[in-house]
């Protein structure tokens, strides 16, 4: 201890002495001494430490500086001096030092560092610091190119060196590297790697550990081979395009198989799989992850190894972290694959675990790493879900309390604002997870109580749901074994839900549950109103007991006997509320929840005593002075199944017209008196309202309240709107929308917009003639926010589906509710990923019964109800068909209906962005109004006038329709009302079809008429009056055959398979020979086409396996089912558009028919225009040895030392004679990729025009620019000449020699001619020779652009020649 004592003094004292007086050999020998001494105390390392930082800050800057000023002349020798004496950390203490002052100065230091003698150690040490995250030395863009370049010299020297240590900490340095962000930084990485491997294959002592780079000397061939396949497989992964990765991604099994013969270490292995993770395409990162999760890591024991573990559950989850990969899609059918994937790497990685500490390391950091914020709601739901089926054994133990408070945190603060079914899976998840992972002890059981308290609001653990039995065994046999102490746990803060788990068994004695709850409310309850001193939180605390038990108790007998001590406590709860009364006490808001339940709980029992006696209390008095009282009265207000006689109820609500007040209770009494107000309204109607004035109130109301509360004035103003003038409910709506939007960032939005919704379109407003534009423009309004917002379309299709079917009046039946239905019958945005995301896993929770295990509420299971859009066209659809229906008689509803269709076709037929593109938004708007059109079908088909109403939509819409799924319903509705009507609709397609009339419409509705024709040829006509199936064939074959031989493909072959299918029905009627004797070219053509085979027969045979040709039968097979769900899905319509039949309404499914009776439909193919390709992950695996590749440049990742872009002797290209910018940038990108030191050109504001630009791309960033103008050339090439280039002119001439003969110096210099003038005289006297490339074509000469390009690379081609070692 003297000892080290002394030598800190020395060193002190050498340190006092001025930087140019001191002995740098006594300071060496006293450091060096001080480091060997053993048993150094932690003490004297720091003093130790701290007398260098001050050291090196002395030698940075001279006293008389201020704080920033750097002084070069003086300190960067003393200081390269200096770091050769202290080890790393002291060394990187000075650089931290300097980083308090000056990101330049650091960088000076860094610079001088690197290129002095200082030791390779520390100069790797130091690239190891700046590039390494979270360090205060920030490398910007324009020194991590100086970083890789300095780290590619020092391989070089620790090559040499043969230090294993300095070479492990590179391979540290390049991993880091290899899976950085920076796609620069990768490349130098890579191009280090390259260089190392090089290096390793002329080394003798093949077989050292080159910087992590194993090199087995036995397995040469194979080492040098899977490390080419590595960098191959990085090179690949630096690209975005999929189809250039795709082909390489089956090297990572190869490169894993390196890994078992010990060739690549697992820090490369992880790395590569990291990047893979970090790839920019998505489908890249689905390989990755499934490759990932899906592997056997038995067979990989150091991917489970203590050092390894923390990649394995921090950063492969937190790269999982992206909602689209749960995404379904329609092409792959085992769309949970990422979710199986994930419960494998869980069981598999903890199996291969042998260690239990390792197991619960790894699942802690996996349940650590869901803290980390933001995760996505959906991914963490499955991470979770992954969790809760790991239940065995084994695992027992393995989360500790530690785990558990990571579960809090993940219940109380992760998504808080997400969707409230994945927040309640999410906790059922983790619950279980819980159950399964953690040993149940009394230091991790408050935890679990905790959780439990936790989930009370959100309900996801309820009695007898399978939750709460695997919660009650676990509890039980850990206090039977011991583990936890049941008292403590009755004590807890879910006391209640635990009294319920363990001290009742449904159907057997209640004693003991009797006895808890007599010791918790008894004392507390009974004679409560008697003690004056009682305290007010232990009461409420036992009756919020006592009526929790009774909620959670699900057995009759059970909450009977509960019931009882509700009652028996009744008379002393209601004569105490009325004392708090009396003594104007303010009850906190969790306290006035727990009087709400007791209120609720009591009338449910019939025990309404503190109901009366407050009715009572507030009938007698004509004064209300306290809040508690406002309070009171309206939660009683609220409730709706009290028992009320006609009088009593009258009597309480004029108590509250009358009831005064000294002072105004704020809120509380403004929203009691408004509820007084709406039950006033609601049970009578009196003449003598001043309705105006309630209206002006309501107004002042809306302003008042905020939130939920407004909902009140909401329900008032549905029973004044009606009786008050246009222009002010006008007024009010537009304030009422406002308000609405006022709370659209939260979650009172929705209940509003159900208040208003109910207020604007109630039976009375809507029967008001006077108030049919209000309705229009206040629909129109709330129509637009339902495309913003999920729920608000519901609302309103809710609201007008029970009008219709609950009201006896026919006012709600008026004509113009009919375009809002129709509007709502194809509502229906196309959503986000991230919505389609939630909604899959809303699929994912049915399918695996998750809420219900939970016992969640049956209306609640379907997560998304409420907003699915499917809800609102359904309901549309029904009110429509009752409407229609019930006016049967009168064809105006009708009319209005198929009026508000075409009005809307047409506006999205001229919708021209997007509008041709399958499944757009209004491709799928106009397929679902042709469905609505096509459930019109029977009332139209039973009235000539609608039939012709249609006649004039079907001819518009089939002469502009492009999508052929929409003209195949145009022609589905076309022959049912031929079918209906057959003289009118047979006339209309015969004077559709004549020549002069088809000649001049589309190819699309040239085929539509011979489809609809060659159906009609298949029915056979009943009525006498009508043509006969074989007159109908001789009418229209004749029509139809001149169009056999037209020049555009489509209608060539639509008339024939048309012609095809009408020989075919002949066959079947027994008609043939009569159709071959009226048309025996025909038949002939017929016999020749079956027979011969050709590619007409075939192309029209394909036509007619579409099923609307070949199984579909417009009437027969005229359906619900057939319309919403076996249609779309023939027609190649996106998965959402399909409905199934059972969720229409019973009186539309008996009006058109509920399911299709042709089985052949449902197992048909789409239709023949959509040909499906399936891509992605699941396709077979190419085998091929080539593979795509873009090269990495040495230029751009090791540039030669000093300047990036120093000039070198070599090849120089003059181009200032070329005019077009074109032929400029694109000799300009060759240049620079074949390694030119220099292009000239003629002005360098060239560089900035974008057709430059367009072919250069950033070439001319790379490769050094000069400007020399046309009238400079002559002395250019003379000075040029005098520094010993060559000069090589690119032009035909007399004494030109051949490109493929001439050997070009090293210093060469290329002057292209101009596009048309070529070389001037003047300037090819200065050449030293012309050089001209052979041809063997017609053509004179070739692009300046592409010659120029031939010399370039026969210059490089030459050069690579003559050194072949390069």
């Amino acid at each position: 201890m003297e000892l080290c004592t002394s030598l800190i003094h020395i060193l002190e004292h050498q340190l006092q002495m001025t930087s140019k007086h001191f002995d740098l050999n006594v300071l060496s020998a006293t450091i060096k001494l001080i480091q060997d001494l053993d048993h150094v105390d932690e003490e004297f390392q720091e003093m130790l430490q701290t007398l260098l930082l001050s050291h090196a800050k002395k030698c940075l800057y001279s006293d008389d500086m201020g704080d920033g000023q750097f002084d070069s002349n003086t300190s960067l020798s003393q200081l390269a001096s200096f770091a050769r004496l202290s080890e790393s950390p002291s060394f990187m203490g000075m650089i931290a030092c300097v980083q308090l002052y000056s990101t330049k100065t650091v960088w000076s230091v860094i610079d001088l560092t690197l290129r002095s003698d200082v030791q390779l150690s520390l100069r790797l040490e130091l690239l190891i610091a700046v590039t390494t995250p979270h360090r205060n030395i920030t490398v910007d863009d324009e020194h991590s190119d100086y970083v890789w370049q300095s780290l590619s010299h020092l391989v070089k020297g620790i090559i040499a060196s043969n230090n294993i240590d300095l070479a492990r900490k590179a391979g540290v340095l390049l991993g880091q590297g290899v899976k950085s962000i920076e796609p620069l930084v990768r490349k130098q990485s890579i191009y280090v790697i390259k260089t190392l491997l090089r290096t390793a294959e002329t080394r003798l002592d093949f077989g050292s550990d080159l910087c992590g780079l194993r090199l087995d000397p036995t397995k040469k061939d194979m080492s040098i081979a899977s490390w080419t396949n590595y960098i191959l497989l990085l090179e690949s992964l630096n690209e975005k395009q999929f189809h250039i990765v795709q082909p390489n991604l089956a090297k990572i099994e190869d490169i894993f198989n390196s890994h078992q013969q010990g060739i690549i270490g697992i820090d490369w292995v992880l790395a590569m799989l990291i990047r893979t993770l970090n790839h920019d395409s998505m489908q890249v990162k689905r390989f990755g992850l499934l490759f990932i999760f899906r592997l056997d890591y038995k067979l990989y024991p150091e991917l489970t190894s203590s050092s390894s573990l923390s990649v394995l559950s921090k950063e492969f989850i937190l790269l999982s972290n992206q909602s689209s990969f749960f995404m379904k899609s329609s092409e792959d059918e085992d769309w949970l694959a990422v979710f199986r994937a994930m419960q494998n790497y869980l069981h598999n990685v903890t199996d291969a675990t042998k260690e239990q500490h390792l197991r619960g390391t790894f699942l802690h950091g996996v349940l650590e790493t869901l803290t980390l914020a933001p995760w996505c709601p959906v991914s963490c739901m499955y991470w979770t879900a992954a969790l809760a089926s790991l239940n065995h054994s084994s695992l027992k133990g393995c989360w500790t309390e530690r785990s558990l408070k990571h579960v809090l945190k993940i219940m109380s603060e992760g998504f808080i604002l997400g969707d409230k079914r994945l927040r309640q899976a999410t906790c059922c998840y983790l619950l279980t997870a819980v159950i399964h992972l953690t040993e149940m002890t009394d230091t991790a059981a408050p935890s679990l109580y905790s959780m439990v308290r936790l989930l009370r609001n959100d309900r996801v653990l309820v009695p007898g749901s399978k939750l709460w039995t695997a919660l009650h065994s676990v509890l039980c046999a850990a206090i039977d074994a011991g583990h936890v102490d049941r008292s403590f746990a009755l004590k807890s803060g879910c006391k209640e839900e635990l009294a319920v788990m363990f001290l009742t068994a449904f159907g057997e004695d209640l004693g003991e549950l009797h006895q808890w709850l007599a010791e918790v409310s008894d004392d507390k309850l009974n004679s409560c109103h008697m003690r004056p001193y009682v305290n007010r939180e232990r009461v409420f605390g036992a009756l919020r007991s006592l009526l929790s038990v009774f909620e959670l108790l699900i057995e009759e007998k059970a909450k009977g006997c509960v019931g009882e001590m509700v009652k028996k406590y009744g008379e002393s709860i209601s004569d105490y509320i009325l004392q708090l009364i009396a003594q104007n006490t303010d009850l906190h808001a969790d306290e006035l929840n727990v009087l709400e339940t007791y209120l609720r709980v009591s009338n449910h029992l019939r025990c309404d005593k503190l109901i009366l006696k407050l009715s009572r209390r507030f009938t007698e008095h004509v004064t209300v002075e306290t809040t508690l009282e406002w309070k009171l009265l309206n939660i009683i207000l609220s409730m709706k199944d009290i028992n009320w006689s006609e009088r009593s109820l009258d009597d309480l609500l004029a108590a509250v017209f009358n009831a005064k007040s000294s002072r105004y209770h704020g809120l509380a009494e403004a929203h009691t008196r408004w509820l007084a107000r709406c039950k006033y309204l609601q049970r009578t109607a009196p003449a003598d309202v001043d309705w105006q004035h309630w209206c002006e109130e309501a107004q002042e109301g809306i302003s008042l309240f905020y939130r939920e509360d407004s909902c009140i004035v909401f329900n008032c103003l549905e029973l004044i709107l009606p009786h008050v003038s246009a222009g002010l409910a006008d007024l009010v709506i537009a304030q009422m929308l406002l308000k609405v939007e006022e709370e659209s960032k939260n979650s009172h939005y929705i209940p509003l917009m159900s208040s208003l919704v109910k207020a604007v379109f109630s039976e009375s407003l809507l029967a008001s003639s006077d108030h049919c534009e209000v309705l229009a423009k206040a629909f129109d309004q709330v129509y637009a926010l339902a495309e913003e917002r999920p729920g608000v379309a519901n609302i309103i299709s809710r609201q007008l589906f029970v009008l219709t079917h609950h009201s006896s009046s026919s006012a709600v039946k008026y004509p113009a509710i009919h375009e809002p239905l129709v509007l709502l019958a194809i509502f229906g945005p196309i959503h986000n990923k991230a919505h389609r995301v939630v909604e899959d896993a809303f699929s994912f929770l049915e399918e695996y019964n998750t809420l219900r295990d939970a016992g969640l509420l049956g209306e609640e299971k379907r997560v998304g109800y409420g907003i699915s859009a499917i809800e609102v066209r359904v309901l549309a659809i029904d009110t429509l068909i009752l409407l229609i229906y019930e006016n049967d008689a009168d064809t105006t509803c009708c009319r209005s209906t198929i009026s508000a269709i075409s009005k809307l076709y047409k506006e999205l037929l001229a919708v021209k962005c997007y509008s041709n593109f399958p499944n757009a938004l209004s491709h799928r708007q106009r397929h679902r109004l042709l469905c609505l059109l096509l459930t019109l079908m029977p009332f139209c088909s039973k009235n000539t006038q609608l039939c012709k109403h249609l006649q004039k939509f079907l001819m518009f819409a089939l002469k502009n329709e492009l999508q052929p799924s929409c003209r195949h319903q145009l022609e589905w509705i076309f022959i049912y009302l031929l079918r209906a009507d057959p003289e009118s609709m047979y006339s209309q397609l015969l004077q559709c079809m004549q020549p002069e009339e088809m000649v001049t419409e589309k190819s699309s509705y040239v085929c539509s008429m011979f489809c609809i024709a060659a159906h009609t040829c298949g029915h056979s006509q009943t009525s006498s009056t009508l043509p006969t199936q074989l007159e109908t064939m001789k009418t229209l074959v004749p029509l139809i055959t001149p169009w056999g031989m037209s020049s555009k493909f489509h209608m060539r072959i639509h008339a024939q398979a048309a012609l095809l299918k009408i020989w075919q029905h002949a066959h079947d009627a027994g008609l043939k020979e009569d159709i071959s004797a009226c048309f025996p070219l025909l038949k002939a053509n017929m016999d020749f086409a079956l027979q011969s085979g050709t590619a007409t027969e075939k192309n029209s045979r394909k036509l007619l396996e579409n099923f609307f040709y070949f199984k579909f039968d417009p009437v027969q097979d005229y359906s619900l089912e057939m319309i919403f769900s076996l249609w779309p899905r023939l027609l190649t319509m996106a998965e959402e558009e399909s409905i199934p039949c059972s969720v229409f309404d019973e009186l539309t499914r008996e009006l058109i028919g509920d399911s299709c009776q042709n089985d052949s439909l449902r197992s048909c193919k789409p239709g023949t225009w959509h040909i499906k390709v399936k891509e992605g992950d699941n396709e077979t695996e190419m085998v091929c040895s080539n593979l795509q590749r873009k090269i990495t440049t040495w230029r751009s990742l090791s540039p030669p030392e000093g300047s990036f872009r120093q000039k070198e002797d070599g090849l120089i290209v003059v181009t200032s004679l070329i005019d077009k910018l074109p032929n400029l940038g694109g000799l300009c990108r060759t240049a620079e990729i074949f390694g030119a030191c220099e292009m000239v050109v003629s002005s360098l504001k060239l560089l900035e025009a974008p057709d430059f630009l367009s072919t250069s791309v950033t070439a001319h960033q790379w490769l050094p620019m000069r400007q020399v103008g046309r009238h400079c050339l002559p002395e250019y090439l003379t000075t040029m000449k005098q520094q010993g280039y060559t000069l090589v002119g690119v032009e035909q001439a007399t004494q030109s020699r051949c490109l493929t003969d001439y050997k070009m110096p090293v210093k060469t210099l290329i002057l292209l001619g101009n596009e048309k003038q070529g070389l001037p005289v003047e300037l090819m006297q200065l050449m030293d020779v012309c050089v001209e490339i052979p041809q063997q074509g017609v053509i004179r000469s070739l692009n300046v652009h592409v010659g120029g390009a031939l010399f370039i690379w026969e210059y490089r081609k030459q050069r690579l020649l003559d050194q072949p070692t390069q």
